[in-house]
């Protein structure tokens, strides 16, 4: 059986370009963002 993928992912991407467009002073570095990623990765089951 495939492994099912997050449908949930499309909606943090949207939210950064959002961010980007309505307020980009405070929209987070790619630094942050992938610090963040990171993070979660750290959280996901070895394959």
């Amino acid at each position: 059986m495939p492994r099912r993928r997050p449908v949930a992912q499309p909606a943090p991407v949207s939210d950064l370009i959002m961010q980007y467009l309505t307020d980009p002073e405070s929209a987070p570095t790619v630094e942050g963002v992938l610090a963040s990623l990171r993070k979660l990765a750290s959280y996901l089951p070895e394959e």
